[in-house]
């Protein structure tokens, strides 16, 4: 089967994004790399800031096509734990999302993010913390934003720094002590 052209594209901006950051990469690199006519990155995405965000969120959608999709209508503490499950897979086997957010970090201040700052995979998942908010699972002084950005950095810098520190029976131990720490974070 052809690969479809917004397709191409989303690939070679991922490799580029991910390789050289959002500044680094001219989209004519990008047309380049995907092998198609410059004008058609336009035709599919607004610009570049609209090809960076889908490029990250294709990524995630790669990845929920062939992974369980996380369920927020189980208990709060079963969540959790499949949440970070999910996250640590998902980063281990998705390390250009990785380099991306580090890019991201290092070439903007939050007021100059080039799609206006939150992405709608983070909105979804605040919207799930904060029902587990309204069930008085999370503590309501808990701010759910800051929570889920200790969260996903935490499993960031334990996928991207930890591996050559830890055994495997390590990783392991890490990951449950991840996991029962924050528990008693959201212990009222």
């Amino acid at each position: 089967m052809k690969e479809k052209t917004k397709d191409k594209i989303l690939r070679a901006a991922r490799t580029l994004f991910s390789q050289k950051g959002f500044h680094g990469v001219k989209t004519q690199d990008i047309a380049q790399e995907a092998n198609v006519n410059h004008g058609l990155i336009f035709h599919h995405f607004k610009n570049k800031e609209s090809l960076w965000q889908a490029t990250k969120e294709s990524i995630a959608t790669l990845y929920a096509k062939t992974h369980p999709t996380l369920d927020p209508t189980q208990p709060f503490g079963h969540f959790l734990d499949q949440f970070i499950d999910y996250y640590i897979h998902f980063y281990q086997k998705n390390p250009l999302i990785l380099k991306m957010i580090v890019w991201q970090n290092i070439e903007f201040s939050p007021s100059k993010l080039p799609f206006g700052g939150t992405s709608d995979s983070f909105k979804h998942l605040i919207s799930i913390f904060e029902g587990y908010q309204k069930k008085n699972a999370i503590h309501p002084n808990i701010n759910v934003k800051f929570t889920l950005i200790f969260i996903l950095t935490t499993i960031m810098t334990y996928v991207e720094t930890l591996p050559p520190l830890l055994s495997k029976k390590e990783h392991i131990a890490y990951a449950y002590f991840l996991k029962e720490s924050l528990k008693k974070l959201f212990e009222q």
